[in-house]
């Protein structure tokens, strides 16, 4: 896994460095914080790799579903799920959609094929058992994201401090309905906050 994230954001640094020099590719990495409910449920966290070329739309996308173990619920948890033992579902996903751009957003729909590795606990004669499946899937998504309408230069500190020349990277914030179709289907919402080229500007 950490070598697959280090190799898109190899791409993510190739492609952004060939865009000062040209007219820039649109390409974004994003991150996703939201609640999937299902036959797999919980705290959901992840983010994504993406290119998109004329208004096709490629995907690479990694979620952790996190389920949190009832013994440990706690007020607590709802801030900090991960730090407690929980059932997770892990998926790995490439999809293919459609993304639908205007002035500072887009619309964007996406369907693909995942595979998902997932680790749960099954209480067996007073004990505790850890167990293991790998499966796969058919994961999707809808995204509503909003983003700037044009160049101008990035602000760093806390988007207070403008740095450099007028440039198309910046931030983006989205909306996001996300799920996959398998043994253990869930669907989730959340939100998404995203670096990158978001259009040719």
């Amino acid at each position: 896994m950490k070598k697959l994230i280090c190799l898109c954001i190899g791409f993510a640094c190739h492609f952004m460095s060939m865009a000062q020099q040209q007219s820039n590719p649109i390409i974004y990495v994003d991150g996703i914080f939201g609640y999937a409910g299902g036959h797999a449920k919980g705290w959901t966290v992840g983010g994504s790799f993406n290119i998109q070329n004329k208004k096709d739309l490629f995907s690479f996308r990694v979620l952790s579903v996190n389920e949190i173990d009832s013994d440990n619920l706690a007020s607590i948890a709802i801030i900090l799920p991960l730090i407690f033992e929980s059932n997770t579902s892990d998926e790995y996903a490439i999809l293919y959609g459609r993304r639908f751009l205007f002035n500072d957003h887009s619309l964007s729909f996406s369907l693909g094929a995942s595979t998902t590795h997932r680790q749960y606990k099954i209480k067996l004669d007073d004990k505790k058992l850890n167990l293991v499946d790998d499966y796969i899937g058919i994961p999707f998504e809808v995204t509503m994201r909003w983003f700037k309408p044009t160049k101008t230069r990035y602000r760093a500190v806390y988007g207070l401090v403008p740095v450099g020349k007028p440039t198309g990277f910046g931030r983006s914030f989205a909306f996001k309905l996300f799920g996959s179709i398998s043994e253990r289907s869930f669907i989730g919402f959340g939100i998404s906050v995203g670096f990158g080229f978001h259009k040719k500007y």
